[in-house]
């Protein structure tokens, strides 16, 4: 109940019956204990496809954009409020102009059933996402772990010169479009392919902090409480998402699948043929 709503203290004692000294300590001991159980579910795991998943998750992505291959997942920043650390160093790290305020910032990747497969978390707010996110450029760099054609879709902030192009996809800038108008016309068609898959990733960080709006307010200065409140919140997406279903990523792509088979089923009951409607005459 404290994960999914942004209620204080005082109004948990007044529906429990409890101290806001009990509280406090049943909350925090309730996210150690959390956290364990939900490290041994297999439906909370956070984990890196393998080459078949892979294949699998980019048939999934092409089916819906054809032309866009290879493309297994899409990654994107995810910036929470916190508290105002009094350590005026850590502040500093903290501290964003843009928001006017202290940030922690996350590197999240959204696969096409809608799961988090690589998840990295508490990082400083002034940090570019590039920065946070060159633990995910090794993972790419790395044939064995991410083998080509397989590549991660990303915006520009994630570009890399270091990295190879085909490992991370990311949108051309202004001044990389060719002055040909035939070439030209196929990249701007590429970029509109990109920028419509990219969209998964803000559906996927809209459902994390609409399912639990503790991330919405103010999350405590202490890196240790905060970790492990980001990390039992992706923990339980993951079986939010795996156990009931409920994702936008996972409806847009495996929905119009779904509705496939079930025309094939029914036609197959009703001796129909490809090409006839599903719902017999009377």
């Amino acid at each position: 109940m404290w994960l999914n709503s942004r209620m204080a203290y005082k109004n948990l004692c007044m529906v429990f019956g409890i101290t806001q000294g009990t509280c406090s300590k049943y909350i925090s001991g309730g996210l150690r204990a959390l956290g364990r159980a939900l490290k041994t579910m297999p439906e909370a795991r956070i984990r890196l496809p393998d080459p078949a998943e892979m294949q699998v998750f980019a048939d999934l992505i092409e089916n819906y954009e054809p032309g866009l291959t290879g493309v297994f997942a899409v990654v994107d920043g995810l910036s929470v409020a916190i508290e105002h650390p009094a350590d005026p160093a850590e502040q500093n790290a903290y501290y964003t102009k843009f928001h006017s305020g202290c940030r922690a910032q996350n590197i999240l990747a959204f696969t096409p059933d809608g799961a988090i497969c690589i998840a990295l978390l508490n990082y400083p707010g002034s940090w570019n996402d590039s920065r946070v996110a060159e633990p995910i450029f090794r993972i790419l760099g790395d044939d064995r772990r991410v083998p080509r054609p397989f590549r991660i879709l990303g915006d520009s902030a994630f570009r890399n010169r270091l990295l190879q192009p085909d490992k991370l996809l990311v949108p051309r800038a202004k001044n990389q479009f060719s002055r040909n108008r035939r070439i030209r016309r196929q990249q701007l068609q590429a970029q509109a392919m990109v920028v419509r898959v990219r969209q998964s990733v803000e559906w996927g960080n809209r459902g994390i902090q609409g399912s639990f709006s503790r991330l919405r307010g103010l999350l405590p200065a202490n890196k240790a409480q905060r970790k492990l409140i980001l990390q039992a919140v992706c923990h339980l997406y993951n079986v939010r998402v795996r156990c009931v279903g409920l994702s936008q990523i996972r409806t847009v792509y495996l929905e119009p699948l779904q509705v496939l088979s079930e025309h094939d089923r029914v036609a197959a009951f009703w001796g129909l043929d490809e090409d006839e409607p599903v719902v017999p005459d009377s």
